[in-house]
């Protein structure tokens, strides 16, 4: 969202808001620390359940490991954060699933160690044949699904919006303290965010800009869906 009618009061506070990078441009000069925003995108991905947020820490990685312009080999020594790494693997999977034509979705039960002594005793059973059956898919289905493989659609959610929401938020938020901390009335401040967001409620106003707090500075953990 623009902030573009925010410009001018902000210049009038003259509030310098270097402390503030935002989470969403990990190639801003204005936040040179990737390792401390590969740690912030693991704080949002875990209060948003957004996925985005594993994908900003694997480039976030790769400025921190390779430098600025990205040109260099991937050596042996590059490694991948851990909470992204399972990331990675539990969408691989799902990949994997979609390409032989199965629906990850579905996750039958192959192992029963009272039936079952060995893999090849399990993939030979009528059970994992039915289980297999029952999971197939076209390959045109599968390229439907591939957005809910790499966790970013589910049941009334997706990722993008999710992401904006939360951008947007904290955005809100940050300008909101910006305008207080360069002495605008705390009044004044909520009809300025009030008129950039288009809501006229002030509840819900102060409802959007906690929610904001929470997600930029907060420890609570947020329900997903934007």
């Amino acid at each position: 969202m623009s902030k573009a009618w925010l410009t001018g009061v902000l210049q009038r506070c003259r509030v310098d808001n270097d402390n503030h990078p935002d989470p969403d441009q990990p190639s801003s000069p204005d936040a040179p620390d990737w390792e401390a925003s590969i740690a912030r995108y693991q704080q949002l991905a875990e209060k948003t359940q957004n996925p985005m947020y594993a994908w900003l820490a694997l480039e976030a990685r790769f400025h921190s490991q390779l430098g600025p312009l990205q040109d260099g080999p991937v050596g042996p020594e590059f490694s991948i954060p851990g909470w992204v790494a399972e990331y990675l693997l539990a969408v691989t999977q799902d990949l994997i699933s979609l390409s032989s034509g199965l629906d990850p979705r579905i996750t039958p039960e192959l192992f029963d160690g009272e039936r079952v002594s060995s893999y090849a005793e399990v993939i030979q059973s009528a059970d994992f044949r039915a289980s297999i059956d029952i999971r197939r898919l076209s390959s045109k289905k599968a390229m439907e699904l591939l957005p809910m493989a790499l966790r970013l659609r589910r049941p009334g959610w997706n990722a993008f919006d999710s992401f904006e929401a939360t951008t947007n938020k904290m955005q809100d938020f940050r300008a909101f303290e910006a305008m207080r901390a360069g002495g605008v009335p705390h009044k004044e401040a909520l009809h300025a965010i009030s008129k950039g967001i288009g809501v006229t409620d002030p509840s819900r106003v102060q409802a959007r800009i906690r929610e904001g707090r929470d997600l930029a500075e907060g420890d609570e953990v947020v329900e997903p869906g934007g």
